[in-house]
């Protein structure tokens, strides 16, 4: 794995999860950090952005939840995501914890969705390039399962939170087509998660003291 984990149940959960034929990383959904090549600089925002919507502006979200507006020509990459629904969550958290500190832990912080029309700076990742908002919800819900962000754990080991750190996180299918029934509640999302990789109890009970839920 060229990691050293501190506890035999990681390495359990790990390979329960990648027995499933059709596993594959999230990683495949995410191009990682400064996706559209605009940088999270504050002076660089201002100079680039404007506080206010303007004719055929897009929006732009940056670290802190703060929100601007630039025109479509300043995106140099990941062009194609511009007008797709998509996830934005950030690249660093240092707040939310790792699982070697003792206590229950979040790992990571909220995700937003990114309606057609939004772009993020390299402050954050986006998720996902969905031609539906359904989609984008279902990602969402997941990206908030104590599940997704155990198997983050795994791999976080400092505040960075970069493209990586996904590495043993499942794929999902987030239409309504799913084997996983996205309407439910994030706890409902999780009891199906652990049954659809065949955890046992001792594991789930492993997770679910690990992980704080969501706020």
């Amino acid at each position: 794995l060229d990691i050293i984990l501190s506890d035999n149940r990681l390495y359990e959960i790990i390979d329960k999860v990648q027995k499933i034929d059709t596993f594959h990383s999230i990683m495949e959904i995410t191009t990682g950090r400064d996706a559209f090549g605009i940088t999270g600089k504050k002076e660089s925002i201002l100079q680039i952005s404007k506080e206010k919507p303007f004719t055929n502006s897009i929006e732009l979200r940056c670290a802190h939840e703060e929100i601007r507006y630039i025109s479509r020509s300043i995106v140099s990459k990941y062009k194609e995501a511009i007008d797709k629904w998509k996830i934005f969550t950030s690249k660093a958290n240092g707040g939310a914890g790792t699982l070697g500190d003792g206590k229950s832990v979040y790992i990571i912080g909220k995700s937003y969705i990114g309606t057609p029309g939004t772009v993020c700076t390299d402050s954050l990742l986006p998720f996902g390039i969905f031609d539906t908002e359904y989609e984008a919800l279902s990602l969402q819900k997941y990206m908030s399962t104590k599940f997704l962000r155990f198997m983050v754990g795994i791999m976080k080991t400092s505040q960075n939170l970069y493209q990586i750190v996904y590495k043993f996180v499942p794929l999902q299918d987030f239409t309504s087509s799913s084997d996983i029934d996205w309407s439910k509640s994030i706890p409902e999302i999780d009891k199906q998660l652990y049954a659809k990789y065949n955890l046992s109890e001792d594991e789930i009970d492993f997770i679910e003291k690990m992980i704080k839920p969501m706020k």
